[in-house]
């Protein structure tokens, strides 16, 4: 038996480096002396790996006329920082703007002596000005309260599949409840029997205290992937600081089930199905490969039991 992972579920944050870096952040708080461009934010409060709803909503003043005006949000201690994101804005013929930034990237905790905070800048015209520098406006505090994780689930869509299915489109797989950024989340497949396949396989938790990705089965003779996994009931569990499952059958899902042949869930078994919760990670995949002599039991469970 083999097992090979092609990439690993879930995606840590990447910081999005900004026009001119972090340093967007990290410049000077204020303006240049004489530019008294300021700024002023309507909603500064968001909580880590909530997203950020509407966005940040950033009008300015006292801007030069008719002139493009990075905004920026990031988190940074004057020395070093990390961007959010940014976007642009041309303000208007009295020098004013007003612009709704939603960073790409955003909002985690932020660590003990940074501060998190949105500025807006804009390139010297001055022909004496070095070249290339940047005016400043005033940097407004974001307020980031701590991550609160969301309650534990893992979601199989679909819950049977056939063998064929199940070996080349696989299913989307997904679980939440863990830490922001939570290492040493491993996951593990057993079947019906309850016997682990393979060895425990470690995953990335993002922002969100989540993972995703998409699991295909199949098996393999001599390494070589041969064709669909043999049918029954398995299950796939995440386990960190909490430990969550979720059961797929791989079968005929048109079969009549008895009772009697129904899998129950097991109290820790999180609720499974199709999923809208909007956390795939694009591009993130695992691939299981089974080995052709794995002996399972051939209990199916049907799709809407």
């Amino acid at each position: 038996m083999s097992r090979s992972i092609l990439s690993r579920l879930g995606a840590g944050l990447v910081a999005t480096a900004l026009v001119a870096g972090g340093s967007l952040l990290m410049a000077a708080p204020a303006s240049a002396a004489g530019e008294p461009n300021t700024i002023t934010v309507a909603n500064t409060a968001f909580q880590s790996g909530a997203g950020w709803g509407e966005g940040i909503k950033v009008a300015g003043t006292d801007f030069p006329a008719t002139t493009e005006i990075t905004v920026a949000a990031g988190v940074g201690n004057g020395q070093s920082g990390d961007g959010w994101g940014s976007t642009t804005v041309t303000t208007d013929a009295n020098g004013a703007f007003s612009t709704t930034l939603i960073p790409e990237n955003g909002p985690t905790n932020v660590r003990e002596g940074f501060t998190a905070s949105v500025v807006a800048s804009y390139l010297d015209t001055d022909p004496e000005a070095q070249e290339g520098a940047r005016i400043f406006s005033n940097a407004v505090v974001l307020q980031i309260a701590d991550f609160v994780p969301a309650p534990f689930t893992t979601t199989i869509d679909p819950i049977c599949l056939s063998g064929v299915d199940a070996a080349t489109t696989g299913v989307n797989v997904s679980a939440t409840g863990f830490g922001q950024f939570e290492e040493g989340v491993v996951y593990t497949l057993t079947d019906a029997a309850g016997t682990q396949i393979g060895d425990a396989e470690p995953v990335g938790i993002d922002e969100t205290g989540s993972v995703a990705g998409t699991l295909t089965l199949q098996t393999t003779l001599d390494g070589v992937p041969s064709g669909p996994i043999a049918d029954g009931v398995y299950t796939i569990t995440f386990t960190g600081s909490i430990t969550t499952a979720g059961l797929v059958t791989v079968g005929n899902c048109d079969a009549p089930v008895t009772p009697a042949e129904v899998v129950p869930a097991a109290p820790q078994l999180a609720n499974t199905g199709s999923s809208d919760a909007g956390i795939l990670v694009g591009g993130s995949a695992l691939m299981l490969l089974v080995g052709a002599a794995l002996m399972v039991a051939r209990r199916r469970q049907n799709a809407a039991a």
